[in-house]
């Protein structure tokens, strides 16, 4: 799992690349957490852990 604070660090990229994309922020929680389970995934496809990427 990814650390706490890589995940706040990857949450602001999130946000500042909406803002760069002229996304209004999105403060739920849900729309993180969907991000970084697919980082979680493609990490997996790419290490060949075919567990990880079909969770």
């Amino acid at each position: 799992m990814i650390e706490k604070d890589i995940k706040a660090e990857l949450k602001m990229a999130i946000l500042v690349k909406l803002a760069e994309f002229g996304y209004p922020p999105v403060m739920m929680e849900a729309v993180y957490k969907n991000v970084l389970e697919q980082a979680e995934n493609l990490r997996g496809i790419r290490e060949g852990d075919c567990k990880t990427a079909l969770r």
